[in-house]
């Protein structure tokens, strides 16, 4: 009896992790969607290099609350998206323009699997964040 309650208590603990994983699969997707959406300006379903720059410029704007064209690290601290993860070329622990435009440049061509200097949205979801984080 008590080996079959325990049992029936891990099954129930073995579908409720299932479900949970399966959850979060569907929650990142459907986040990943929503921000190829948000990039996708122009609402074609390929990401070119210039709206993902934008949206870049846009992120950079955003964490530089200074305004002097550098993320110091404590600004650096705001980004959860870690999206200028390892742009911090010279160790100088900020992150100027020219370094976040090269780490770029090194993310946009990792998502275009195909070369064809545009990023679908296949592309997109096999990559996003995982190429921001490199």
């Amino acid at each position: 009896m008590i080996s079959s309650i325990k049992m029936g208590i891990a099954m129930y603990f073995a579908v409720l992790l299932c479900s949970f994983s399966v959850f979060a699969q569907q929650n990142g997707t459907e986040a990943t969607q929503k921000k190829f959406q948000e990039i996708d300006t122009n609402k074609d379903s390929l990401l070119t290099s210039e709206e993902m720059q934008s949206y870049q410029k846009k992120k950079f704007d955003e964490l530089d609350k200074s305004k002097n064209g550098v993320i110091s690290a404590e600004e650096r601290k705001k980004d959860s998206s870690n999206m200028f993860g390892k742009a911090d070329s010279n160790g100088d622990s900020q992150i100027s323009r020219k370094e976040a435009l090269a780490q770029f440049n090194d993310y946009f061509n990792s998502m275009d699997t195909n070369k064809d200097r545009k990023v679908s949205r296949d592309e997109f979801e096999a990559s996003w964040p995982v190429n921001l984080r490199l």
